[in-house]
């Protein structure tokens, strides 16, 4: 006669163990997991904010790598959206970890819509949404031999780019600074205006309390990046996880 008993395994797995009446027979054997097994797994506490923060650090590489405009306001678009995700990730992951989070995050998220540089970025991933302009731009300049000294007579431009100087170096070797150089204008953060209210958002020159120059967008970008990195350690500490 046979019997069937039930064992659960690993991963949630059921073995079945036939016995067989008066006869006993033993087979050992390691868990097998399915090539197609999709695992279930557990997430670390604030996995998903961890990850869009990265993301964020991940668009300022991309927008101090950029060598054209467009490539720099693609890094700004993915900063921003990232940067919002974030937060949006946190709020919701931390609810479900305790229910003492809403009250202490609460006045978090008002607070950060009442700084100037937070508020920007805020409002900046909504412009960012409508396929406004993201960014303003300096005029690009030629430079002329900066940092030769000495006479420069004549100078003659051609068609392909090059550039002949005819000068006299007061030094020997300031010939090494004769060159024509096309510097581009760098990226400037606009005044951002919301579509909905018509509010206006000027470049943020305060944050968290304190006065900041004008900060250029991927300044403005790292000291979000750590804003929030300061909040996500401040709960973990709060929160134990």
């Amino acid at each position: 006669m046979l019997a069937r008993s039930v064992i659960t395994g690993r991963c949630g797995l059921v073995v079945y163990c036939l016995h067989v009446h008066n006869l006993c027979m033993k087979w050992y054997r390691k868990l097998k997991i399915a090539r197609d097994s999709i695992l279930k797994t557990e997430r670390e506490p604030w996995e998903s904010a961890t990850a869009k923060l990265d993301e964020a650090q991940a668009a300022i590489d991309e927008m101090e790598a950029a060598q054209d405009r467009v490539a720099f306001e693609n890094g700004w678009s993915h900063f921003v959206d990232a940067l919002e995700e974030s937060w949006t990730s946190f709020f919701d992951e931390g609810k479900a970890i305790s229910s003492k989070f809403q009250p202490w995050a609460g006045p978090l998220d008002k607070s950060r819509k009442k700084d100037w540089l937070l508020r920007y970025l805020y409002e900046a991933r909504n412009q960012s949404q409508h396929a406004q302009v993201k960014l303003d731009w300096e005029d690009p300049v030629a430079l002329i031999a900066p940092g030769f000294s000495g006479h420069i007579k004549e100078i003659k431009g051609f068609s392909d780019g090059s550039v002949v100087f005819d000068a006299e170096p007061y030094v020997q070797g300031g010939e090494e600074n004769l060159q024509f150089v096309h510097q581009g204008g760098g990226a400037v953060l606009p005044t951002v205006v919301n579509g909905k209210t018509k509010e206006t958002f000027p470049p943020p020159t305060v944050h968290q309390g304190l006065p900041i120059d004008v900060p250029s967008p991927v300044e403005a970008a790292r000291l979000g990046v750590d804003y929030y990195r300061g909040v996500l350690l401040n709960a973990r500490k709060k929160f134990g996880a």
